[in-house]
């Protein structure tokens, strides 16, 4: 029998898209992705057209057309969704999600709307749009998992 030789004091918490907990109030939309351009799951959804979703690509988007983050799907074989897929959405809930730049607890959360990485978490406004209804619950460094307790029910 093989001893095990190496291990983590540290193991990843969560990963983008996983829900942090399933308490009465998550809130959870599923839609269809309408968009050619894919998305990864974590990822902002915005309001397309007739029940289907995109990555957001103006300030209104963000601020007031958001329909919330794609949730990690334990039996996807694929990490990225194609159009036509279905999608869950968590519009209110805790979850983690992919951070760009560093992000701390309780700073302001922008979501990229114009450029590269469209739909991900930025601490910065360049490119991005302030969302309302996020706050940071444990910070990540660029590039990092952190987890966020969302509330995009008023939006």
């Amino acid at each position: 029998m093989a001893a095990q030789t190496t291990y983590t004091a540290s193991p990843v918490a969560g990963i983008p898209g996983m829900l942090y907990d399933m308490m009465p109030s998550v809130d959870i939309l599923s839609s269809t992705w309408g968009n050619a351009t894919g998305c990864d799951i974590g990822d902002f959804a915005t309001y397309l057209a007739a029940e289907t979703v995109e990555l957001p690509d103006a300030a209104a988007d963000v601020t007031a057309n958001g329909r919330g983050f794609v949730i990690y799907q334990p039996h996807r074989v694929a990490a990225q969704i194609a159009r036509y897929e279905q999608v869950s959405l968590l519009r209110r809930g805790r979850i983690w999600l992919f951070c760009v730049d560093l992000i701390a607890a309780n700073a302001p959360i922008y979501v990229r709307r114009d450029g590269t990485n469209n739909g991900k978490l930025y601490a910065a406004s360049t490119g991005a749009s302030l969302l309302p209804g996020i706050k940071c619950l444990v910070g990540a460094a660029a590039g990092g998992t952190g987890l966020f307790e969302v509330d995009l029910t008023q939006t």
